[in-house]
């Protein structure tokens, strides 16, 4: 792994335990509980405004609270082969991998219970709705919740978090999805953000001249920290 808005991490492992498999017990090992991440300080997205611990814990909630929809923004009607992918990433089935835990990893507390991810409450989507029955009834989230150790909001100093996990294999896998400007996509935290520029729906601002435009409904090009300079849609 080549660092890029993170120095450096540490990892929290699970203990080396014997799971509770009916058929064939085995012993658990390898699994993540928790990483640490030190943020790289001094960097700010295209629009001007900071990267810091606050925007990094953000982003990372922003994917729970969406896949999960936590909000009840989105139409499980409208929802495409990719939405169900990203829900089946950072959700997992209570019951399936219930027969894997261990003493200190427990995941039978999830099976009958609605999905829900830390602050954010429970879903809303009916669990009447039959593509979502199996989905959000004894359905956890694979990151536990972030938690902000060192921040500087009002600067550009980096901080650091802890990513907590349900999931036994966490990994660096869910985490490592694109950074986005909080201040720019504030209005998009629980609905995802399509197209990136080529989606008819989301109007598209004309930055050749100036940017921000106090006039632009929404950043509809990406508005990152990486080496990207957007000329026109």
């Amino acid at each position: 792994m080549i660092p890029a808005l993170a120095t450096n991490w540490s990892m929290d492992p699970w203990p080396n335990e014997m799971n509770y498999n009916p058929t064939k017990p085995f012993m658990n090992t390898g699994g993540v509980k928790a990483i640490e991440f030190t943020l790289r300080e001094n960097v700010t997205f295209h629009d001007g405004s900071a990267f810091n611990a606050t925007v990094a814990k953000w982003n990372i909630d922003r994917q729970s609270v969406i896949t999960g929809n936590l909000t009840g923004k989105l139409d499980p009607s409208l929802m495409g082969d990719e939405m169900y992918k990203a829900m089946y990433s950072f959700w997992l089935g209570a019951e399936k991998w219930a027969r894997y835990e261990t003493d200190s990893w427990n995941v039978s507390q999830f099976i009958g219970k609605p999905a829900s991810y830390g602050e954010y409450g429970t879903s809303k989507t009916p669990p009447s709705t039959i593509l979502y029955q199996d989905y959000y009834n004894g359905t956890y989230p694979r990151i536990k919740n972030v938690t902000i150790i060192e921040d500087n909001p009002n600067g550009y100093g980096g901080g650091r978090i802890r990513v907590n996990y349900n999931d036994w294999s966490g990994v660096l896998l869910y985490i490592d999805h694109t950074m986005i400007s909080m201040d720019a996509y504030k209005d998009y935290f629980d609905i995802p953000i399509e197209g990136l520029g080529d989606v008819g729906s989301f109007p598209q601002p004309d930055v050749r001249s100036s940017y921000p435009d106090p006039d632009d409904q929404f950043p509809g090009h990406l508005i990152g920290t990486g080496l990207y300079r957007f000329i026109f849609a």
